[in-house]
């Protein structure tokens, strides 16, 4: 099967069923090394012409492509599917598809290749996750193009029947290269976990562990796992909700489910979870009304904090000048403004900017290197690097503090690529954020660290790296 290539985009069209059996046989060797040979940014599987799949056939696949980005460091992923088909992927694949999703050969040019659109064009974008839209929207403004920000569901029905305005609509599309091991994103300083299907003991085996902990070492206290698409629970999933309170219980955290009903727990396991200190809330809504649980979100870890004084390590300052490089090209984008660097050094943390008011974020790393890095922003250069998640810039400070640590989340992501390409190896936090200064001199009191003072459209920013 040899593939179409148009526009620097190398599409292959199986027929037919892909399962275990055939699917070697769609991808014989002599395929695959053919396109080695060739010059193009994106390989594709397309699902047009396929009538059945089943999850070990697309995971082949899956494998195969994955040998294409590896060697040739191209975009690959599959094309050409309809809603039901999407969702069954995803449905198979809980964790996280290896791969891209494009719902066209087209849309996938948007993210590689030689565009089949305009750079003027206003580009529609819609993702029921999160942290899937946010990523789509900062891919598609570094490559130039002008992505639009669908709010909601009804925004997003409302607008994509405008033809003459959106030229393209993003939509049931997964981009795997670029998201995170679990669905998750930062709500209010509190972080959420999206659960679906059927949770059984599996659940251990989908679950970071080392990733949660490091959250709770990071300072999160508020921990929610939203089951409002979960179909049913059973006891094992039960002993390990268990486990887990148990052992977040050391750093007082506070966890939390929202969504439950009577069909997806029993009367008995909900009794079992409350005895273990978990909380229940119908909706978000209601859970963001309990003003005891709001003062948690907004704790620090001060103590936990205090116990950790280490120096910057050689290591750390060494890389130093790759994680402002990602920073800077990311803030210079968002801002249309250029990133001028006022001073640098070794010292503890330091802010002059008394007078201006000032938003801050933190997010961790860990790995064959350890450390953290702080970002203070001031309220201008906030609003303006956020304004492409919330569609406008706004005043409402919760909603700009959820929409800076999607920003902040995604610039960790490219300085783990950034550390990946050094043959650095790390996993990152979810960012926390803070609108009190204070609170981030509690944070870092006592620790040394490479301070970094820049300045956009002549505002201050401070970027300080330590462990």
């Amino acid at each position: 099967m040899r593939p179409i290539v148009k526009g620097s985009i190398a599409t292959f069209y199986p027929q037919g069923f892909i399962d275990s059996q055939n699917a070697p046989n769609l991808m014989p060797i002599p395929d695959i090394q053919y396109i080695m040979t060739l010059d193009v940014d994106v390989v594709l599987m397309s699902l047009k012409k396929v009538i059945f799949f089943n999850k070990n056939g697309f995971e082949f696949l899956c494998d195969v492509l994955n040998r294409f980005k590896k060697e040739k460091g191209c975009i690959v992923g599959f094309c050409d599917y309809e809603n039901n088909i999407y969702h069954s992927i995803l449905a198979m694949f809980p964790k996280g598809v290896s791969v891209n999703l494009f719902k066209t050969r087209e849309i996938a040019s948007l993210f590689g290749g030689l565009p089949e659109y305009s750079r003027d064009d206003n580009i529609l974008v819609y993702n029921d996750d999160d942290e899937q839209k946010n990523i789509a929207l900062v891919e598609l403004h570094n490559r130039g193009f002008n992505p639009i920000n669908a709010l909601n569901k009804s925004d997003y029905l409302e607008k994509k029947e405008r033809k003459d305005i959106y030229k393209a609509v993003v939509d049931l599309t997964f981009l795997g290269h670029f998201s995170q091991k679990i669905a998750k994103h930062v709500k209010g300083n509190m972080i959420v976990y999206s659960l679906s299907g059927y949770l059984d003991g599996d659940v251990i085996q989908k679950f970071d562990f080392k990733y949660h902990h490091n959250c709770l070492n990071i300072g999160y206290k508020v921990y929610i796992f939203e089951i409002t698409r979960v179909k049913s629970i059973n006891v094992n999933a039960i002993n390990f909700f268990t486990r887990l309170a148990i052992s977040s219980a050391e750093y007082d955290a506070v966890l939390c489910f929202v969504g439950v009903n009577e069909k997806t727990f029993a009367d008995k396991f909900k009794d079992d979870l409350e005895d273990a200190g978990y909380m229940f809330f119908d909706t978000m809504s209601s859970l963001h009304g309990n003003k005891g649980l709001m003062e948690e979100a907004k704790k620090s870890a001060v103590a936990l904090n205090q116990k950790r004084r280490h120096s910057i390590t050689r290591d750390l300052v060494e890389k130093l000048s790759l994680f402002i490089d990602v920073v800077a090209e990311s803030i210079e984008l968002m801002t249309e403004s250029k990133a001028v660097k006022k001073s640098a050094g070794i010292a503890n943390f330091k802010v002059e900017a008394e007078h201006t008011k000032m938003l801050a974020s933190s997010i961790g790393f860990y790995g064959e290197l350890d450390g953290m890095f702080i970002l203070v922003f001031p309220i201008n250069i906030a609003k303006k690097t956020t304004k492409l998640f919330i569609g406008e810039e706004v005043e409402d400070e919760h909603q700009l503090l959820d929409a800076m640590a999607e920003f902040v989340n995604i610039m960790g992501g490219k300085a783990k690529k950034a550390l990946l390409d050094s043959n650095v190896h790390v996993s990152i936090t979810l960012p926390r954020t803070f609108t009190n200064i204070d609170d981030v001199f509690a944070v870092v009191e006592h620790k040394k660290g490479a301070q970094v003072d820049l300045s956009f459209d002549d505002e201050p920013f401070y970027f300080f790296l330590t462990r």
